[in-house]
């Protein structure tokens, strides 16, 4: 099983795939080239491999947005005013703007999808076997538009997906649900 996991930020995820399935191969995916650099060396000294590269619906090059500051907050269920600053290592970064007033670090870094980088990287990807963890705060469809080929052979998938729309543009739980299912995922 090749493990993946996609808006890995300190790649707990991927330390978790490795240790789990020792002997596998385990990519960690991280947009942000700041949080990148902060976690690189700890990842690939346990063999992770850890890329500073945008998981996307295409190839090509993507701006990451990392918000400095936020107007709105999440609290007991609802959406309030809020003046929130975020640290520098915020795991907020993402292809899309949020819904809200907010400011921004800007990076424009690789991006490439899933299809292209595995079908680049290993020989015969699709007779592998994935296991994806996705948390790229809102841009999850756009990831799996890009994994056609590799979602024929993902064994098991972990999402994160919000009901409220937190981002522009973003498809919230129900639309992506839909669109897994639509591939055979239950």
């Amino acid at each position: 099983v090749v493990g993946c996991d996609i808006g890995a930020h300190d790649g707990q995820a991927a330390l978790v795939a490795k240790e789990a399935a020792l002997g596998s191969e385990v990519y960690a995916f991280e947009a942000n080239p700041e949080v990148y650099q902060r976690h690189r060396t700890d990842l690939e000294n346990v063999g992770v491999h850890y890329l500073n590269l945008a998981i996307n619906e295409r190839s090509g090059e993507a701006t990451v947005y990392a918000p400095c500051t936020l107007s709105k907050a999440w609290d007991n269920g609802n959406i309030v005013d809020a003046s929130i600053t975020e640290p520098a290592d915020t795991g907020k970064a993402s292809l899309l703007h949020r819904n809200e007033a907010a400011t921004y670090r800007e990076f424009t870094v690789a991006s490439r999808s899933l299809d292209d980088f595995f079908a680049a990287k290993v020989r015969d990807f699709r007779a592998c076997r994935f296991a994806l963890w996705v948390d790229v705060e809102g841009a999850a469809e756009l990831v799996l538009l890009g994994a056609e080929t590799v979602l024929r052979t993902t064994v098991a998938i972990f999402v994160e997906l919000e009901g409220y729309p937190f981002w522009k543009e973003q498809r919230t739980a129900d639309r992506v649900i839909e669109f897994l299912m639509e591939r055979g995922f239950l």
